[in-house]
């Protein structure tokens, strides 16, 4: 992504040396991520100017993103195209020679910004939902973008008269390009690394806590059977809690021994449980007290029972949790995060590790023609522009459907 690799071809020729970056299938290759890379990113932008169900923090963020991408595939590519087909000068002018890097660093820092912009928008809105929540609006997000791009133009615009030279229709690196490339390298891959990984650990630890199975009390099992992870009452239990109840209520003045006491049934049990559990009821029985208490027995062992197997084996059909809900979608965002800054360092890890060893050892570039590692390095970081929309399209819902809509030429 600069002009490190544009000596004079002539020259190359002529030193009989294979250079990868002039081959013709790998310019072609290029030309497949130009035009892959352009559509995918121009779809992910257009499906948020036209969606109002997309205008979201979350995808502001991901257009942002999306913009860095296209800005990569629209004016880097192109010029790295030009770049390994001319065969003779350089015909674009000293004002292209200067802007390539310029154009190249800034597509490159953007997209790392922005995904740690969205790393740190995702953690905040898991970890401390309700204070994010006031400054997660979409002037802020806004506010935000603009001022990241800012910053990404005032870094870049140094480039523009420090790595390239334009002499004699022809663009050439300058003598400091592997001083400044070395410390784009750590300032634009290394750190920003170093952030996305932290925050998504951070937030990684969050959803953890907030998604794992709740206990109640000191060496309780979450999964152990009773209502709400609560340990279902021993039967022994119930029925002395019954037996006093009843002895209570026959020793109540005024009240009589011989007179049948009503079974009043705990909420939610209904009358045909006793009947299905063969309880009798109270005008049935000649031994009142007796057959009330074993009646109650039986029937708050039947409603406990019941809640047991409600909570422990939930039925198929039965409607999935709010919480369950929200745990699903918390996961599945963090899941396309991952899956972004994972491609990300991938595909740049190979093209910044060999700049920081072609720093240590200068002797790698003193050939005519620019190192086939590095060439093809180059090539995996181009190709990481071109899968982000993959992932946005096959990963979130919102977007998939948007995506199906464009194509059905369907408005929302």
């Amino acid at each position: 992504m600069d002009a490190s690799s544009a000596p004079n071809v002539t020259r190359l020729h002529a030193d009989g040396a294979f250079a990868l970056d002039k081959s013709l299938w790998y310019n072609l290759s290029l030309i497949v991520l130009i035009v892959l890379g352009s559509v995918g990113n121009g779809l992910c932008f257009y499906a948020v100017v036209r969606y109002k169900f997309l205008r979201t923090v979350p995808n502001f963020h991901v257009t942002s993103l999306a913009v860095s991408d296209l800005f990569v595939c629209v004016l880097v590519l192109p010029l790295t195209v030009y770049n390994g087909l001319r065969t003779g000068e350089w015909n674009l002018g000293g004002f292209m020679c200067h802007l390539w890097p310029f154009f190249a660093s800034v597509g490159s820092l953007s997209c790392k910004l922005t995904l740690c912009v969205i790393s740190v928008d995702r953690y905040l809105s898991i970890a401390a939902p309700v204070k994010y929540l006031k400054y997660r609006k979409p002037r802020i997000a806004l506010a935000v973008i603009t001022a990241t791009w800012l910053a990404v133009f005032v870094t870049s615009s140094p480039l523009i008269s420090l790595t390239s030279r334009y002499r004699g229709s022809e663009c050439f690196p300058t003598e400091t390009i592997f001083d400044i490339r070395a410390t784009l390298a750590v300032c634009l891959f290394v750190l920003p690394t170093c952030v996305l990984v932290v925050v998504n650990v951070g937030t990684a630890r969050a959803i953890w806590k907030i998604n794992r199975p709740r206990r109640i009390g000191p060496g309780r099992n979450p999964d152990a059977p009773g209502i709400g992870n609560v340990p279902a009452p021993n039967q022994r239990d119930v029925q002395a809690s019954v037996l006093k109840m009843q002895q209570k209520r026959s020793e109540t003045p005024g009240c009589s021994t011989h007179r049948s006491t009503p079974i009043r049934y705990p909420a939610g049990l209904e009358a045909d449980d006793a009947t299905m559990a063969n309880i009798p009821g109270p005008s049935s029985s000649k031994e009142p007290q007796r057959v009330a208490s074993s009646a109650a027995v039986a029937a708050v062992t039947v409603h406990v029972n019941r809640r047991q197997q409600r909570d422990t084996d939930p039925r198929p059909n039965q409607q999935p949790r709010i919480e369950d809900i929200l745990a699903a979608r918390r996961k599945t965002s963090f899941a396309v995060i991952a899956v972004v800054v994972g491609s990300y360092i991938v595909c740049w890890l190979p093209f910044f590790s060999i700049i920081l060893y072609s720093k240590q050892h200068p002797e790698v570039y003193q050939t005519p023609v620019a190192p086939w590692p590095l060439v093809a390095s180059r090539w995996l970081g181009f190709l990481n522009s071109t899968i982000n929309p993959i992932i946005y399209a096959s990963m979130k819902r919102d977007y998939k459907r948007a995506m199906k809509m464009m194509l059905r030429c369907r408005r929302a």
